[in-house]
């Protein structure tokens, strides 16, 4: 038996169906291969964040260091340099167009060094706020700035010598990218300067109602220098002062605040550090690090007005000023 023929109608639905299935399979095969770049970001440092060098305490104390480079906290700074940490955000490729999501994650610390934490961050100028921040305008290429500041907390157990923690600013944005860049940051202990004076000048007994001028070393050899007065008799010592603190870190030594008393004016000191030469007058721009102690032994003039009569004394005085370089 012959097919029966089908009519004009019932071929034209089924020309349409195909017509469809065609346009959803091509449709389907073109909507596939739509995709997308990831976006590429680049961190680079242009100040390091830096906490200077702090005094090794007695238990556990803080060191803050701002946005804007500040520092506070209950550690004390000695020397050296101190900054917030400053980087330069950019993406380098993608759309660059998503709004970003930054934090950061501490990562190795040093002996004694217990957190770095309570993190912040100020970007594109804005204000200065607690991590993370979101919601940010991406960098695009052209970049953006970033600061951090941070709070270390550290115990009487971190040993003198520099320190370099370590911790990871991680980015995100809205289209799903995450990059992580790995940071240092510099903070040094050392010993707090300690002086200890062993022992004022004294000049012993000198002439009575006579202007001169003596001077003694820093031996404790009395001479006059001016005058007609003399060392007459008692026992002459040079001021003797032990310094100690840093083994590695150099000092300025210097004096002044020369303070007469009963008509008799001190001026011109002389030093020498670590019983090396004498210095006139004292002062020391980067003398060796004391370590557990070195000697300061000092002289000085003295200028008597002529009125100082038999049995009186007189206690001028003068300053010495020990730093850190």
């Amino acid at each position: 038996m012959s097919a029966p023929c089908r009519s004009a109608h019932s071929r034209l639905p089924a020309g349409r169906w195909l017509t469809t299935l065609l346009l959803a399979v091509l449709f389907f095969s073109i909507h596939g291969r739509i995709c997308f770049a990831a976006n590429t970001y680049t961190v680079v440092q242009n100040t390091q964040l830096q906490f200077g060098t702090m005094q090794i305490p007695g238990g556990s104390v803080t060191d803050i260091i701002s946005t804007a480079g500040g520092q506070s906290g209950t550690g004390t700074l000695l020397y050296g340099t101190v900054s917030a940490g400053d980087y330069t955000i950019k993406c380098t490729s993608g759309t660059c167009t998503a709004t970003l999501t930054i934090s950061i994650s501490s990562g190795s610390l040093c002996t004694g060094l217990t957190s770095l934490g309570t993190w912040q961050g100020k970007y594109n100028s804005g204000s200065s706020l607690a991590l993370p921040l979101s919601g940010l305008v991406n960098p695009g290429a052209g970049g953006l700035d970033f600061k951090v500041g941070t709070t270390a907390t550290y115990t009487s157990s971190v040993s003198a010598g520099s320190c370099v923690p370590t911790f990871t600013i991680n980015l995100t944005d809205a289209s799903g990218t995450n990059a992580n860049f790995s940071e240092n940051a510099s903070i040094g202990f050392d010993q707090a300067l300690a002086l200890t004076k062993n022992s004022d000048i004294n000049f012993g007994t000198v002439t009575a109602n006579n202007a001169s001028t003596y001077r003694i070393t820093p031996v404790g050899v009395v001479t006059t220098t001016a005058g007609t007065g003399a060392h007459l008799y008692g026992a002459t010592t040079e001021g003797f002062i032990t310094i100690a603190g840093s083994v590695s870190d150099t000092l300025s030594i210097s004096v002044g605040g020369y303070t007469a008393n009963n008509g008799v004016t001190p001026s011109n000191a002389s030093c020498t550090y670590n019983f090396g030469a004498v210095v006139t007058p004292c002062s020391y721009a980067a003398a060796a690090a004391p370590g557990a102690g070195k000697a300061l032994l000092l002289g000085v003039d003295v200028t008597t007005d002529g009125t100082q009569a038999a049995g009186t004394t007189a206690a001028p005085t003068f300053t010495i000023s020990v730093a850190y370089q």
